[in-house]
């Protein structure tokens, strides 16, 4: 988690200490609790969206970071969805078998929910 901002009572965007939250990304789903003897911020009543959560995760900026059964998967995923658009139409990702039997399985990225 790189940071959580918040809008204080006043409507001002704050960003909270990081001595205020722990979490846990090895959960599923993960979690963002106070750290202990801590409590959260008093936010801005009637503001939507009044906090925000900000986490990378993914495996860094450059494509060779990426492992390459990953790539190779996104690869035979683009090719299946070319050549096949009719039975892909309203499939989403998640149901795809080879997604969920292999990278979603081998290759999970812990996030927070």
């Amino acid at each position: 988690i790189s940071s959580v901002k918040y809008y204080d009572s006043d409507g001002t965007e704050q960003t909270l200490s990081t001595d205020v939250y722990q979490y846990d990304l090895y959960s599923i789903p993960g979690r963002l609790t106070t750290a202990y003897g801590q409590e959260w911020p008093e936010t801005r009543s009637g503001k939507l969206n009044a906090i925000t959560v900000t986490q990378i995760c993914g495996y860094g900026d450059a494509a060779a970071s990426v492992p390459g059964p990953i790539k190779q998967l996104i690869i035979g995923l683009c090719v299946d969805l070319f050549e096949h658009p009719e039975t892909n139409i309203e499939l989403r990702m998640t149901e795809n078998e080879a997604y969920n039997q292999y990278l979603a399985n081998n290759y999970k990225v812990p996030a927070v929910w």
